[in-house]
C-alpha cells in the first residue's frame, strides 16, 4: 500500500520486462528438457523403446512424439512461434499425463508439470500468436478465395 493507502501498482514497463525475462526461462527450461528427451525418442533408446511397447500404439508414435518434442523446442526458442510450439507441446503432455495415468500405471507428476509450464508460456505469448495466425490468414485468403472459385 502506498502511503495515501490506495493499492501500488506495478508499472507496466516493469510487469512486461518481468513476464519476459520468466517466459524466456521457462523457454529455455522447457527446450534443454525437450530436445535430449525427444532425441532419444527418434534415436531409438531402450527406454524409449520399451515404453512405446508397453503403450502398444505402435514405434512410429516414438518418432512422431520425439518429432514433435523437438521441433517444439526449437521452436520455443524462435520468439514469433514460441507460443503456438509451447501449446504444441502441452498438447503433447496431455497425451502423455493420460498415458501415464491410464496405460503405463506410472506416477503423472514429470508430463503434468511440463504441460502446466507450456500453458503458461502459450498463455503468455498469446497476442503473437494470434497476430501470426491472422497474418498467415489474411496472406493466404486470396489463394482459398481463388480455390473455391475454382472447385464450383
Amino acid at each position: 500500500m502506498s502511503p495515501d493507502g490506495s493499492p501500488r501498482t506495478i508499472p507496466v514497463a516493469v510487469r512486461d520486462r518481468a513476464w519476459s525475462g520468466a517466459s524466456w526461462c521457462a523457454r529455455i527450461l522447457l527446450a534443454l528438457f525437450f530436445v535430449p528427451v525427444g532425441a532419444a525418442k527418434v534415436a531409438g533408446a531402450q527406454q524409449a523403446v520399451d515404453m512405446f511397447t508397453q503403450i502398444g500404439a505402435g514405434q512410429w508414435l516414438r518418432y512422431v512424439t520425439g518429432a514433435v518434442e523437438i521441433i517444439g523446442a526449437v521452436g520455443l526458442l524462435v520468439s514469433p512461434v514460441a507460443g503456438l510450439a509451447a501449446l504444441g507441446l502441452a498438447a503433447t503432455m496431455i497425451g502423455a499425463t493420460a498415458t501415464h495415468l491410464f496405460v503405463l500405471g506410472g506416477e503423472p507428476w514429470t508430463p503434468l508439470l511440463l504441460l502446466v509450464v507450456s500453458a503458461l508460456v502459450a498463455w503468455g505469448c498469446r497476442h503473437r500468436s494470434r497476430a501470426l495466425l491472422g497474418s498467415m490468414r489474411h496472406a493466404l485468403a486470396p489463394q482459398l478465395a481463388d480455390q473455391g472459385g475454382k472447385q464450383a
